[in-house]
């Protein structure tokens, strides 16, 4: 029942933070190497402390577990995409 906004919660979490991430490293004017360290960090799929927020407050489980299947998943797919854009 919550597929739609964990794909939305993935599609930022994988794209569009990247994205930020690599305009703001451009726009400050770092080093390549720097750039690439960042985007690669922030592109990383969401980890367990997603869930463990969500047990701890009482709700999002479902929401929080979808949302690391689906970036787990598709992050393999969304790192590789970066790391090849960024050289």
């Amino acid at each position: 029942g919550n597929a739609g906004i964990a794909l939305a919660m993935t599609s930022l979490k994988l794209v569009v933070l990247p994205g930020c991430v690599y305009v703001a490293c451009r726009l400050l004017g770092l080093s390549p190497e720097w750039t690439a360290a960042m985007v690669l960090t922030s592109s990383v799929p969401t980890g367990v402390n997603a869930w463990l927020l969500a047990n701890h407050f009482g709700v999002g489980h479902a929401l929080a577990s979808s949302t690391i299947t689906m970036t787990t998943a598709l992050g393999v797919f969304t790192v590789s995409f970066w790391a090849w854009l960024l050289g």
